[in-house]
Formats: C-alpha cells, sequence, structure tokens
C-alpha cells in the first residue's frame, strides 16, 4: 500500500482577502484593473478559451477584494465579458473554486 495521497484527498481551505473598498483611491483601482487586463490579455494566447479566462478573471477579482457578486460581474463587463455568463460561472463554482459568505462575499479555496 501506498503512503501517497493525491491532492484531493487533502480538505479544501478558503483564503481571506481584504475587501476592496467602494471608495478606494483611484490611482488604487486603476492599477487593480491594469493587474486583471495583464492578466486577461495573458490568458488570450491560443488553446484558452472564454470560461477558462472567466475562471482565471473571478479567482483574481476575489484576489484583489473584489469579492461580491455584482461587483465581479461588473469588472467582468467592463473588462468586455458576458455579465451573464460572469454571473452563472461565479454561482457554478461555489464549493468547486471559491467560497461564498453568508455575508455574500467570495472566497477563492486553494
Amino acid at each position: 500500500m501506498s503512503n501517497e495521497k493525491s491532492i484531493s484527498a487533502f480538505p479544501r481551505r478558503a483564503v481571506e482577502t481584504a475587501s476592496l473598498s467602494s471608495d478606494a483611491p483611484d490611482a488604487d483601482v486603476n492599477a487593480i484593473f491594469e493587474r486583471l487586463r495583464g492578466l486577461m490579455k495573458d490568458c488570450g494566447r491560443p488553446g484558452a478559451n472564454k470560461h477558462d479566462r472567466m475562471l482565471v478573471l473571478i479567482a483574481a477579482c476575489i484576489d484583489e477584494g473584489i469579492n461580491t457578486g455584482p461587483r465581479i460581474v461588473g469588472v467582468a463587463k467592463r473588462l468586455n465579458f458576458d455579465g451573464q455568463h460572469a454571473g452563472i460561472t461565479l454561482s457554478t463554482g461555489v464549493g468547486k473554486y471559491w467560497e461564498r459568505g453568508e455575508n455574500g462575499t467570495y472566497r477563492n479555496l486553494i
């Protein structure tokens, strides 16, 4: 019998990130959008499909403190993604990629 464990044998853990305040300085918000645009450009290489790019965008938003459904969908729309696709992906990813707290904020699972 092997002592090796598969990754799936380990429990997933949510990662806490600070929420981006709605009154955050413009420079901070602009820097976040610049990073997100760069990430989406890098993910736009041949072979990356829209759904995979949406998963990456949502996880990055959560990491950046953009962690409520309406704000995540708003960012996706601002970056020329379909808002409905963002909402559906966000909902169906709960428990698999992120979790939603009682207060409506999302946290990535690692």
